[in-house]
């Protein structure tokens, strides 16, 4: 858990510390904007997605197991984020 929470913040960090080591500054703001906008995509997707694996768990009896499949989905949920906050903050650059 510790080793997730170091990559995360060095991987929203990273921008910063480029940008500082060249010099230069950035925007801030339109960046935790970006990240803000990512988190509640993610969100809405990882609730889909149980919703989705919960609803097909029931109606064609996959005999899927519910913490193992709640930890897969919260792990894509997790780089879900990570991709559509680097898209958005990526997309937003001139």
């Amino acid at each position: 858990m510790l080793g997730s929470y170091v990559l995360v913040s060095a991987y929203l960090n990273r921008k910063r510390i480029r940008a500082e080591l060249d010099g230069k500054t950035i925007s801030d703001e339109r960046s935790r904007r970006s990240f803000e906008r990512a988190g509640f995509i993610a969100f809405f997707l990882l609730t889909a997605s149980l919703m989705i694996s919960g609803l097909a768990n029931s109606f064609f009896n996959l005999g899927l197991e519910y913490t193992l499949t709640v930890n897969v989905i919260l792990f894509a949920g997790v780089f879900s984020w990570i991709i559509i906050g680097y898209y958005l903050d990526k997309k937003g650059e001139v």
